[in-house]
């Protein structure tokens, strides 16, 4: 039993790291060295931990600003740089949602759909009359009416409708027929001809079948919708609608044997040269 109180009341040993690094038992006495030691060790662990806090900030600022925690790439290495833009969303079927198309008679429709029809042959004919000064044999090389348009035409077809030509003139003295509306559209011919020196282009069409009835009043609108406003007659009782552009340009539109015809010149042709081509039209 008293070996056991013995025992018991016996001190532990206090143990203490010396110099070197190994532990032995601590004595009433400290060595110095110890002492700087553990000072060296103390500001060692506190040096690393600094560099450690250091080191994290900079890779923060340098990263963090773009939210990117990507680790930086090797020295030499081609660097990517990734953009991330933000657009809008066009909510495209909303505002289409919100057209709404203008309430036409059918009379109206009728007359816009000529307008463009006439739209269609008169920028598919726009480059056979640029060339006024060139007679009207030089205009038709390669057999093509359609000379300086050959992007919008097709000279290997010919109308299927029947057409109106000059007196005594054969198509293929006008250097032949030139579609000039597209393959999805109703067809559209014309050829190239010269009136008193002055280079013309005759366009024909099958009259709609919405002209029927009132075809007078439906040619004069489409008329007035590019500007040929002024109401000739031939000497043949033919009514026709003129106009004279900015540059001298001038158009004629009338409709004659079931054929809605626009013919446009390069400069300006008097009402009577006019009225007697159209005439002469059979």
């Amino acid at each position: 039993m008293r070996e056991v109180e013995r025992q018991i009341k016996r001190p532990r040993p206090v143990l203490r790291r010396a110099a070197d690094g190994s532990l032995r038992a601590a004595s009433g006495d400290v060595d110095v060295a110890d002492i700087w030691a553990e000072r060296d060790r103390i500001r060692l662990a506190d040096a690393i931990e600094r560099d450690r806090r250091k080191a994290e900030k900079k890779q923060k600022r340098r990263f963090g600003m773009f939210g990117s925690q990507a680790a930086p790439t090797a020295p030499g290495a081609p660097k990517e740089i990734e953009i991330k833009i933000s657009l809008p969303k066009l909510h495209l079927a909303d505002k289409l949602h919100r057209i709404r198309l203008p309430k036409l008679s059918r009379k109206q429709w009728a007359t816009a759909l000529a307008a463009g029809l006439l739209a269609v042959f008169v920028i598919g004919t726009r480059g056979m009359y640029d060339k006024s000064d060139k007679p009207a044999s030089s205009a038709h090389t390669g057999g093509s009416a359609v000379s300086g348009a050959t992007a919008t035409t097709n000279s290997d077809e010919k109308p299927e409708f029947t057409t109106i030509l000059p007196a005594n003139k054969t198509i293929e003295d006008l250097g032949g027929w030139g579609r000039v509306s597209p393959p999805s559209s109703d067809p559209v011919f014309a050829y190239s001809d010269q009136l008193g020196g002055v280079h013309i282009v005759v366009s024909e069409q099958q009259m709609p079948d919405s002209f029927s009835g009132s075809i007078d009043s439906h040619v004069r609108q489409v008329a007035k919708q590019f500007g040929s406003t002024k109401k000739i007659q031939s000497r043949g009782g033919i009514t026709a609608y003129t106009g004279t552009a900015s540059n001298g340009a001038g158009s004629v539109i009338f409709a004659k044997k079931q054929l809605l015809v626009l013919i446009r010149s390069t400069s300006l042709v008097n009402e009577l040269s006019w009225g007697d081509y159209i005439d002469d039209l059979e």
